[in-house]
């Protein structure tokens, strides 16, 4: 038996697994002044249901009159270059599912939330 470790620490069989989907959402929040606010997630679906095996959120604030989203130059080059980081971590975790030798399949988030984090601050 082979197992992915989700987000949350809880065991999941691979075997269990239909379909894996990812997205990248932009969007703007008032909440302690206004910010741009990036997510990047990746769910299983299985017969259970859907569940989070990836969902990493950045925000940082905004200038007055700035815009951010999906038809900005910064919103844009952001969602390319987070769509492509997790396009890798897909292929990196299905290759992982697909190792003989791997049991406990875990992913490192941390060149991603990096990513997310330095695309926010630019903007």
């Amino acid at each position: 038996m082979k197992f992915l470790r989700l987000g949350y620490g809880n065991l999941m069989n691979v075997e269990d697994i239909k379909e894996i989907m990812k997205s990248t959402h932009l969007n703007v929040t008032n909440s302690g002044g206004v910010k741009r606010v990036l997510r990047a997630t990746i769910e299983l679906r299985t017969s259970n249901g859907i569940y989070p095996f990836l969902n990493v959120k950045t925000d940082a604030a905004m200038k007055e009159g700035e815009s951010w989203s999906y038809g900005t130059e910064g919103g844009l080059r952001a969602v390319r270059r987070i769509e492509d980081i997790l396009d890798t971590m897909l292929v990196l975790l299905i290759d992982k599912m697909n190792d003989e030798n791997e049991k406990i399949i875990d992913i490192d988030t941390r060149f991603l939330e990096e990513a997310m984090q330095e695309e926010v601050n630019r903007g």
